[in-house]
C-alpha cells in the first residue's frame, strides 16, 4: 500500500521564513513549526494573521480556510457556498 492509497492523507503545504519554517494546517487553523510540531500559532492570534497575510490565507465567517491567489480574493466564494471570504 502506498501513501497515496491510504484515504485522507494529504501533504501540508510549508510556509518557509528564514528563522523558521511551519507547515500550514488549514482544518486546525495553525502554523506549526516544522521541526517541532507541538509549537503553533493560531491563525487568530496576532502573530498568525500577519502570517495569514503574508501566506495569502484568507477565512470565512463559516470558519473555511484557504490559501488563495490575491488577485482571485474578490471572486472566491466559501465551499459551502454561502460566504465570500475576505
Amino acid at each position: 500500500m502506498e501513501l497515496k492509497d491510504l484515504p485522507g492523507t494529504y501533504a501540508l503545504p510549508i510556509l518557509k521564513l528564514p528563522e523558521t519554517s511551519y507547515y500550514i494546517d488549514l482544518a486546525l487553523k495553525q502554523f506549526r513549526e516544522v521541526d517541532n510540531p507541538m509549537s503553533y500559532i493560531d491563525f487568530d492570534s496576532s502573530d498568525g494573521i500577519t502570517l495569514c497575510k503574508y501566506a495569502k490565507i484568507v477565512s470565512c465567517s463559516c470558519s473555511v480556510c484557504a490559501i488563495v491567489a490575491r488577485p482571485l480574493e474578490a471572486q472566491i466564494c466559501c465551499t459551502k457556498g454561502l460566504h465570500t471570504l475576505e
